[in-house]
């Protein structure tokens, strides 16, 4: 089944006035299903379109499904293949039994805690966005950081994500949010399944931020040795989806998947 808005008649969104750049949200979209859209700017004078891009749902669709954190927080999940993930990254700041997590806004006293999180540039709203970045001792605490009934992805469950949106060298660019209202361009992504992995950057051990805007991370739960732990990466220039152990003391954010 395809869907197409040849005109204003058609379903259409209405994002703003004025010039620049703009986001718009699409609800109600069917799983398993192709569709196009297109922008379209409108005044006294007429109406013209944009290029027309298309895109296909994933078996979940969007789910219109949602879990809830200890924190109250609220994501939205997607199914993929025999999985389903949460849609946005991690944005708790308790465990799951009601402990703090810390939070550590000071270089030097990152590179030196034990479970914490922050925010990129220590900016809420970069939380509000990307989600939060936390070390990997919090991933590993066994208070847990994931949401009842979930868990942060193992390695494994990451590489069974990778081969069920197109593997190695594809499933990068089917998982990434499209355009470059948050990605630099350029940005080869279609956003397949709803998955919509954003460029939160990172952390690093010395307690810098970098890579927002060109890097997506996240943790797995995985440990490789005692100095490094699994985890996935996606850049704003390629579409693969990586796999790499990283040093524990970086600050990623997580996407935790289903039990």
């Amino acid at each position: 089944m395809v869907h197409f808005a040849r005109n204003l008649h058609d379903s259409h969104t209405s994002d703003g006035t004025g010039s620049g750049s703009f986001t718009s949200y699409i609800t109600g979209l069917q799983p398993n299903t192709q569709y196009y859209v297109r922008a379209y700017a409108t005044n006294e004078m007429g109406t013209s379109y944009g290029e027309t891009q298309t895109f296909t749902t994933g078996s979940g669709g969007g789910g219109g499904n949602t879990v809830t954190d200890v924190d109250g927080n609220t994501y939205n999940t997607v199914t993929i293949g025999g999985q389903i993930w949460m849609a946005e990254n991690l944005k708790v700041t308790h465990y799951r039994n009601g402990d703090a997590i810390p939070y550590v806004s000071d270089a030097l006293a990152w590179s030196t805690a034990g479970g914490a999180y922050c925010n990129y540039n220590n900016l809420q709203s970069n939380a509000d966005v990307y989600g939060r970045l936390y070390n990997w001792a919090a991933v590993n605490d066994s208070r847990n950081i994931a949401p009842t009934g979930w868990h942060v992805p193992t390695y494994n469950e990451w590489i069974t994500l990778m081969n069920n949106t197109g593997g190695y060298d594809y499933s990068g660019g089917k998982l990434k949010e499209t355009g470059n209202a948050h990605w630099t361009a350029p940005n080869n992504a279609s956003d397949d399944y709803g998955f919509t992995a954003l460029p939160s950057g990172l952390r690093d051990q010395l307690g810098s931020y970098y890579a927002m805007g060109t890097q997506a991370y996240w943790w797995s739960s995985t440990e490789g040795d005692p100095v490094y732990s699994w985890g996935a990466a996606i850049s704003y220039n390629e579409t693969i989806l990586y796999t790499v152990v990283y040093e524990k003391p970086l600050g990623f954010p997580v996407r935790c998947v289903k039990d």
